[in-house]
């Protein structure tokens, strides 16, 4: 197949989410240096932090952590950071309309209760280990 083929057969950013948004975003970005990011216009930093929030990718949160270097660390991630309930309550509340993710339960995903029920256990075997949010 041609390379010409192959590239018409990946699916546009703009219809991916979730694991599948985080996972082309890292590579992407794979080769930024956080100095690349902190180049870029903040409202650019933001709206991008926003659109991967909007569509199911987890980005750090924190006072005193740059959003440059939460995009930077989302990058070089191993494994995805999951939704809990309350962050996903959260997103519902601040961006009742546009949470395109399989996490939204207004999207009538079937599966939501066995994804919440995982990520339950991934995120407290992550507070168990020292990592907090």
């Amino acid at each position: 197949m041609s390379a010409y083929n192959d590239k018409n057969l990946e699916t546009p950013h703009e219809q991916l989410n979730d694991d599948d948004l985080w996972e082309k975003f890292q590579e992407d970005f794979k080769n930024w240096r956080l100095e690349d990011f902190k180049v870029v216009p903040n409202q650019f930093i933001i709206a991008l932090r926003k659109l991967l929030k909007r569509r199911g990718v987890i980005v750090q949160k924190g006072r005193g952590y740059p959003i440059a270097q939460r995009l930077y660390d989302t990058i070089h991630q191993k494994d995805q950071l999951q939704w809990t309930e309350e962050e996903i309550n959260e997103k519902l509340i601040s961006d009742t309309s546009n949470f395109d993710s399989r996490y939204n339960p207004k999207q009538k995903n079937p599966n939501l209760s066995l994804i919440l029920e995982k990520a339950s256990g991934v995120v407290e075997n992550q507070i168990c280990q020292g990592r907090s949010r």
